[in-house]
C-alpha cells in the first residue's frame, strides 16, 4: 500500500501543494523574534505589536468568516493570503512601533480570512465528493506533508542568514534594509504562489445570495448561530476552552525561546537548522499519532495525555543550562505539540454542522485569539520581570486548566 489511498491526489493533491508552498518559504518563523530586536525594537514594543496581531481576529473573525459561508470559502482564502503577502512585503520598511503594530493588525485580519475557510474548504470537497472517508486522512498527511516542507524551510532560513548576514545592504534616505529583511520577501513570495495554485482548486459550496447591506444582519444571525453550536455542543466547548488556555502557554512560550536558547549561547542562524529537526522528526508525527490513537481510542484521554507530557517537560527548561539539552527540549516539545493536532482537528470537525462550519471554527479562532494578546501581555511582563528562563516554566501552569477541559468532555448524539 502506498502513501496516498485511492483517489487522495485527485481530491487533495492541491491542496497539499498549497501546504507545501505555504511552508517552504516561511523563512522568518526561525528567528522572529531576534530579527525585531536586531531592528531595534524592543520587547515591550513587539509584544504590543504582536498582541494587536490577535487582537485582530477577536474582531474580525466571526464577520470574515460569515464572509466566507456568503461568498465562498476559495474568495475568502485567496483573499487572505495575498493580503498576509502584501503585509509580509511592508515589514522590512517599518521602524517606528506604532506603524509596527497596526501592520500586525492588517496581517491579523488578513489571515482571519483565511481561518475556518480553509479547514471548510476541504471538508465541503470532499464530503460533497463522497469522501468523508479522507478528512481525518487529510489531517494527518498534512501535518507530516508541512513537517517534511519545513525541514527544507529550515535549512533555506539558516542559509539565507548566512549568506545575508545582519549588516545593512541597502540604505536610501531614511530606509534602510539589513540581510535578514530579504526573508520577508520570501515569505510573501509563499503567500502569492500558494494563491495562485488555490486559483486552480474547485470549490463545491453554494454561496448565499445576500445584499451587501443586508451584511452586517446576516452577520449577527451568523454569529448567534456559531456561537449557540459552539456553546451547547458539549465537545466543541471543551475542545475550545482547552484551546483557549493551550493558546496562552503555547504563546508565552513562543515569545521567549528564542531567546532563551541565544541566552544559552545558541548561534543565531542555528534556529534554523532546529526549525529543520524538528521539521524532519514532525514528518512521522502524524502517524505517531494515529497509532497511539488506536490504543488509547478515546479522544479526550488521548488529548490530555499529550498536553499533560507539555507541561511537564516546559517545566524542565527551568534547569537546562547547555545549548545542546536547550536545542534537544524545544525540538521534543514542538513535536509532542503535535502529537496532537490531527486528532483534535478531526474531532472538532466531526461535530460541526456544514452551514455553519466556518462561522464556528471562525469562532473558535477569534476566542482563542483573545488567548493570544492575553499571552503577549502577560509574556512581555514576565520576560522583563523574570527572564526567559523562568516565564518558559510559567508557561506550564496554563496548560493544567487545558487538561481539566479534555477530561471534562461528555459525547453526546449528534
Amino acid at each position: 500500500m502506498g502513501f496516498f489511498e485511492k483517489e487522495e491526489l485527485k481530491y487533495l493533491g492541491l491542496f497539499y501543494l498549497g501546504a507545501i508552498i505555504g511552508t517552504l518559504f516561511s523563512v522568518t518563523e526561525p528567528i522572529i523574534i531576534v530579527y525585531f530586536a536586531l531592528k531595534g525594537f524592543t520587547f515591550s514594543e513587539l509584544s504590543f505589536a504582536i498582541a494587536a496581531f490577535f487582537i485582530a481576529p477577536f474582531i474580525f473573525e466571526v464577520p470574515t468568516g460569515v464572509i466566507a459561508d456568503i461568498f465562498g470559502r476559495k474568495f475568502s482564502v485567496i483573499l487572505s493570503l495575498m493580503l498576509m503577502g502584501a503585509g509580509a512585503v511592508l515589514v522590512p520598511f517599518i521602524s517606528d512601533p506604532f506603524f509596527l503594530t497596526a501592520l500586525f493588525f492588517f496581517i491579523g485580519f488578513s489571515k482571519t480570512l483565511s481561518t475556518g475557510a480553509d479547514e471548510a474548504w476541504i471538508v465541503d470537497n470532499l464530503k460533497y465528493n463522497k469522501k468523508s472517508n479522507l478528512i481525518q486522512t487529510f489531517f494527518v498527511k498534512v501535518q507530516s506533508i508541512s513537517a517534511a516542507a519545513f525541514v527544507l524551510s529550515g535549512l533555506l532560513s539558516a542559509g539565507l542568514m548566512v549568506l545575508l548576514g545582519k549588516e545593512v545592504i541597502f540604505q536610501y534616505q531614511n530606509i534602510s534594509l539589513i540581510g535578514y529583511d530579504l526573508l520577508w520577501f520570501v515569505e510573501a513570495a509563499g503567500y502569492f504562489l500558494t494563491a495562485i495554485f488555490g486559483l486552480f482548486i474547485t470549490e463545491h459550496f453554494i454561496t448565499k445570495n445576500i445584499h451587501p447591506k443586508h451584511l452586517i444582519k446576516h452577520s449577527i444571525e451568523k454569529f448567534k448561530s456559531g456561537f449557540s453550536h459552539s456553546f451547547d455542543n458539549p465537545v466543541i466547548f471543551h475542545l475550545i476552552l482547552a484551546a483557549f488556555f493551550m493558546v496562552l502557554a503555547a504563546n508565552i512560550f513562543g515569545i521567549v525561546y528564542q531567546p532563551f536558547l541565544i541566552d544559552l549561547g545558541v548561534p543565531t542562524h542555528y534556529l534554523g537548522y532546529t526549525m529543520s529537526i524538528i521539521g524532519a522528526v514532525g514528518i512521522f508525527i502524524p502517524f505517531i499519532a494515529k497509532k497511539i490513537f488506536t490504543f488509547i481510542k478515546k479522544e479526550k484521554h488521548y488529548l490530555s495525555f499529550v498536553v499533560g507530557a507539555q507541561a511537564v517537560l516546559i517545566f524542565l527548561a527551568f534547569f537546562i543550562v547547555s545549548p545542546f539539552a536547550g536545542l534537544t527540549l524545544i525540538i521534543i516539545l514542538a513535536n509532542i505539540g503535535g502529537l496532537g493536532q490531527p486528532i483534535e482537528r478531526t474531532y472538532f470537525q466531526k461535530y460541526l454542522k456544514s452551514k455553519v462550519r466556518a462561522t464556528v471554527v471562525s469562532f473558535e479562532s477569534m476566542f482563542v485569539h483573545i488567548g493570544g494578546a492575553i499571552a503577549m501581555v502577560v509574556g512581555g511582563f514576565l520576560a522583563d520581570a523574570v527572564g526567559p528562563r523562568a516565564t518558559l516554566a510559567v508557561s506550564a501552569i496554563f496548560i493544567i486548566p487545558a487538561v481539566i477541559s479534555y477530561l471534562s468532555i461528555h459525547e453526546r448524539k449528534r
